[in-house]
């Protein structure tokens, strides 16, 4: 009996919403208002839940991306090369303009005027479910190639300004797919011995010395949120539209996978003087969107809702972008 995916995403979904409707609480975050300030100990209570509910979102996005989404590469066509022309369109004249009638049923063989509707209901579109993503590939000279038929073509008066630019991704926030890479900290000792170029990253300790200040940490000093805020934001966003974020990672695997195939074949000299430095790398250039190691906040026997949920996406994550 197959894995039911769609059933694991939806539940692990659910469960990360009602995480960030916590969050949202507990950070006092109203539509249309900004989140300045919170005494420390709040925003420390609040980056507890948040992070286990960041890197759990990231491997729900990495399941769906893997098991919910194909992704169906379209050749791109050349620069310079003309869509074919529509019937009725020929430049010549030689046939006739289609006629204006639009094509469908018969309304007088239909018993229900409301199927006829100008402005009929529109149908649901279902979430979290299997769906296709068509990605354009490069042409044979490298570059991305040109818009496929029939899209509109770019125009300088169509583009917005930076104003409205500004408008409109101030307040929404992108949500990260990868995972931040890991604070490697030196170990504290003396080094006053030691001799090579990278002697001067690590911090001399002294024993015989005064202790260490304490730093100071008085829990209902206010601090900085706004950062805070735009993760939660960014985090509500992404899990909102799942099947996006979704599709994102899987142009971006599709890419990956591609300049890898590409750079093999540069490495062999199938590709005509094409070196594989040369090879167009998507960005990030990563193997995987998760870090090496446990995620910050698993632990094997969780105490909170987020680390249970981070548990599981991590282990179903791991086996969904596992190829072997």
């Amino acid at each position: 009996m197959a894995f039911d995916w769609e059933r694991a995403v939806e539940r692990n979904l659910d469960d990360l919403l009602r995480i960030v409707a916590r969050l949202f609480f507990m950070a006092g975050i109203r539509t249309g208002r900004s989140l300045v300030f919170l005494p420390r100990g709040l925003r420390l209570r609040i980056l507890a839940m948040l992070r286990p509910a960041e890197f759990a979102a990231r491997r729900l996005v990495a399941m769906a991306a893997c098991k919910l989404v194909t992704v169906v590469t379209r050749r791109a066509e050349a620069r310079g090369k003309q869509p074919p022309a529509v019937r009725g369109t020929d430049p010549e004249g030689d046939e006739a303009a289609p006629s204006p009638v639009i094509p469908g049923p018969d309304p007088r063989t239909e018993d229900d005027p409301s199927a006829h509707s100008v402005n009929p209901a529109p149908v649901p579109k279902p979430k979290n479910c299997a769906h296709t993503v068509v990605l354009r590939d490069e042409c044979p000279d490298g570059h991305p190639g040109a818009a496929p038929a029939g899209a509109p073509e770019p125009r300088p008066d169509m583009e917005p300004s930076d104003a409205e630019l500004l408008d409109l991704f101030r307040d929404r926030p992108c949500f990260a797919l990868f995972d931040p890479w890991k604070r490697y900290a030196p170990f504290l000792f003396d080094v006053t011995g030691l001799d090579g170029p990278f002697g001067h990253v690590f911090l001399e300790y002294d024993e015989d010395g005064d202790d260490w200040p304490e730093p100071d940490t008085d829990p209902d000093e206010l601090v900085d949120a706004r950062g805070l805020s735009r993760r939660i934001r960014a985090l509500a966003l992404a899990l909102d539209d799942l099947d996006g974020q979704a599709a994102r990672l899987a142009r971006w695997k599709a890419r990956f996978e591609r300049a890898i195939e590409r750079m093999q074949l540069a490495d062999a000299g199938k590709l005509g003087g094409v070196t594989p430095d040369a090879v167009r790398r998507p960005s990030p250039w990563r193997f995987r969107p998760f870090r090496p190691g446990l995620p910050p906040g698993w632990r094997r026997r969780p105490r909170t809702e987020a680390e249970e949920i981070l548990k599981e996406c991590h282990t179903l994550a791991l086996d969904a972008w596992n190829t072997s």
